[in-house]
């Protein structure tokens, strides 16, 4: 007996995402996805690419190469499509 259910596309799908700012590698071919009701966190030491990660997928940043896509929408093509979706509060210490 087959499953005829198609498995829904990740929430958050991130594919390679890379951001190079004046030579130096920020994030390096990120890749994870992320489903909806998962809880997800990156974690890592300071200066791992945690908010640069976050600020790429967000729309804040543009990648260097790779993308990711929120719901199925591009960082890339459609990020006013992207932020309709993500909701984030950031702070600086």
């Amino acid at each position: 007996m087959s499953d005829t259910h198609a498995s829904p596309a990740p929430a958050l799908q991130v594919d390679g995402l890379t951001k190079r700012f004046n030579g130096f590698l920020a994030v390096d071919e990120v890749s994870f996805e992320a489903r909806a009701g998962e809880i997800f966190g990156l974690l890592g030491p300071n200066g791992a690419g945690k908010t640069t990660t976050i600020r790429l997928i967000s729309t804040i940043l543009s990648p260097t190469s790779g993308t990711a896509r929120i719901c199925s929408h591009d960082i890339r093509h459609e990020p006013e499509m992207v932020r309709r979706f993500i909701g984030m509060l950031t702070t600086e210490m």
